[in-house]
Parts: structure tokens; sequence; C-alpha cells
């Protein structure tokens, strides 16, 4: 999705302003945008560890560029 806000596309943008400004004036986050996918990436080979055990890996949320979005948004919004 971002690639299509680089371009420019004044519908697009358009319709994502009216869902952060009701995310904002609400105080929610819509149930489409807040689903995150969890993966977990090996730490550096080492001798000493073991890959069976869950400390040998690192957890690495992957959220939608629309949650991150909102959750920047509210930032500032609180900021002020």
């Amino acid at each position: 999705m971002p690639a299509l806000l680089q371009q420019g596309t004044e519908q697009l943008v358009a319709h994502l302003g009216y869902i952060f400004r009701a995310s904002l004036a609400g105080g929610y986050i819509p149930e489409a945008c807040s689903q995150v996918k969890a993966t977990f990436i090996p730490k550096r080979r080492n001798a000493s560890i073991n890959y069976t055990k869950v400390k040998a890996y690192h957890p690495v949320n992957l959220s939608l560029f629309m949650l991150k979005m909102i959750e920047k948004l509210w930032d500032r919004h609180k900021q002020q």
C-alpha cells in the first residue's frame, strides 16, 4: 500500500483520511487494521545456542501499514 500512496492516488488518500479521522474521533482501531502476524527469526549462529529452545529466536511482529499509521497519528494527537 505505501507504493500507492507515493504515486499520489487522490481517491485512496481521501478514504484513508476518513478512516484515520474516524479512528481518532472514536478512539478505536478498525478490526481489519489490528491484525498482526508474529514470526520468529533465529538468532545468530553460535555453537552454544540450542535452536530447539524458544530463547534462540527473536520475535518480530508484522503489522499492517494502516495500523502503524494510526498509531503514529494517535501519538501525535496525545502530544498536542
